[in-house]
């Protein structure tokens, strides 16, 4: 009896930890959209295709490279592209706005190629911009060769690289705004009715507080999907590779990422960490922004803190700033991370120590 209660335990242990799943997919992820945690992997720094769900770095690449006002032509390269279209017509006219929401909303090959097209000239062009985007954002296994997601060898991601991105595109209002939009009219140039758009990602009509992103699928790849979801102001991002079964799949991972975790405010922006001198100047070391993760109850007590102040800051350094990082860990993990700021003081603050101030830090659970 005592061997078996034994058995049981472990297996619990082995179900509830948050590296140990099993899904249908080749590589999959959660993480927290606040903070990046990662919650749940399975093979999530594999290289892997990634189909459709390029469109959502050919979107926020658009968004930051053009504006939503932009009248595009549409060439007869961008019409006649293979693959899943918004059927755009050599010539037509259409607003930047509208083919972002042909992009995300139905998947629109045609409009990616005619995004490309209007901001670099050249869809390879377009790829080397979404390649240094990327690599600003901090993934390092993901390279683009188009902006739809046709199949390419050399076109690959990981599904650790692309929750990396979505949680990125995610802080840009717009982007949020449209993947979350189940359905859409946009103009039709020289037709009297409009494009009926409706959202390909069924998470959104299936999963309660789902709200985005991207669905994607080739012969070469299998079904991709990304999907972000908030309860209680908790977002998370669910991203699976090559899965017959996503849409079961991500649900099941949403469902353990809500049941476990909730969101917590770790530090509070503007809290003193500790006075730097700089030049014949003093500046308070603080908390540059909240500092927020996904956490479970238990691991409240558990968070322990660390900082660096940057040891070569630039010779015109001005108050604001930053001036170094601070971040939280569990048991070595790091669970997310604010920058410093230098604020400029007229004379140093008490010398109390990080650990001193301690008392400083909040948590707000969510209810």
């Amino acid at each position: 009896m005592k061997k078996f209660a034994i058995l049981i335990a472990l297996m619990l242990l082995f179900i509830n930890s948050p590296l140990a799943f099993a899904n249908s997919a080749q590589s999959s992820i959660l993480i927290d959209s606040a903070s990046g945690r990662v919650l749940q992997e399975n093979n999530a720094y594999d290289k892997l295709g990634m189909a459709s769900t390029t469109k959502i770095m050919t979107a926020i690449v658009a968004l930051e490279h053009s504006k939503l006002t932009d009248i595009v032509t549409v060439s007869a390269n961008a019409a006649n592209v293979e693959g899943t279209k918004i059927y755009l017509k050599p010539g037509e006219k259409i607003t930047m706005e509208n083919l972002l929401y042909g992009l995300l909303l139905q998947s629109g090959n045609d409009a990616a190629i005619a995004i490309a097209e209007h901001i670099s000239g050249s869809t390879e062009k377009f790829a080397d911009l979404m390649n240094k985007e990327a690599e600003k954002i901090g993934v390092k296994n993901t390279h683009f060769t188009n902006p739809s997601g046709l199949s390419d060898p050399r076109h690959y991601t990981t599904a650790y690289d692309l929750a990396e991105i979505t949680r990125y595109a995610l802080q840009n209002e717009t982007f949020a705004k449209i993947v979350a939009t189940q359905s859409k009219v946009i103009p039709n140039e020289g037709e009297t009715w409009g494009r009926q758009l409706t959202n390909h990602n069924k998470m959104l009509f299936m999963y309660d507080g789902a709200d985005g992103v991207k669905t994607g699928f080739t012969k070469a790849t299998g079904r991709t999907l990304v999907t972000s979801a908030t309860r209680n102001d908790l977002q998370l991002i669910a991203v699976t590779l090559g899965d017959p079964n996503d849409w079961q799949d991500q649900s099941d991972m949403l469902d353990y990422g809500f049941a476990n975790y909730k969101r917590a405010y770790l530090l509070s922006a503007g809290l003193y960490i500790r006075t730097v001198k700089i030049k014949n100047n003093y500046y308070s070391a603080q908390v540059g922004e909240d500092l927020v993760s996904a956490l479970k109850p238990e691991e409240l007590n558990k968070v322990e803190y660390n900082y660096n102040i940057e040891d070569a800051l630039p010779k015109n350094f001005k108050s604001g700033d930053k001036i170094g990082i601070i971040q939280a860990e569990i048991n070595g993990e790091v669970i997310g991370q604010s920058n410093l700021i230098g604020k400029l003081i007229t004379q140093p603050q008490s010398q109390n120590s990080f650990t001193e101030n301690y008392s400083q830090l909040w948590y707000l659970l969510s209810k």
